[in-house]
């Protein structure tokens, strides 16, 4: 663009408000991809989670002396 007569400061601001349109844009895009897949997985989780075979299942199970392992490992350095 030099070559036809653009300071160096038109290039700098027709660069710069490039980046940031294509910012704004690509934000939006990711904004309403990323709300479309949180809506997929909301529908997909939920209606998965309402079989009758999960009523009475119990999701976390720990075991007791696996947590005593790990504070022992932690305390004995």
């Amino acid at each position: 663009m030099e070559g036809i007569g653009a300071s160096d400061g038109d290039v700098k601001s027709l660069f710069f408000a490039e980046a940031g349109a294509m910012g704004i844009l690509g934000g939006i895009a990711a904004w309403r991809w990323a709300w479309a897949i949180d809506q997929l997985s909301n529908l997909g989780t939920t209606s998965y989670l309402k079989r009758p075979v999960f009523s009475s299942r119990t999701f976390l199970v720990g075991a007791w002396w696996l947590v005593g392992f790990a504070i022992f490992v932690f305390f004995s350095r």
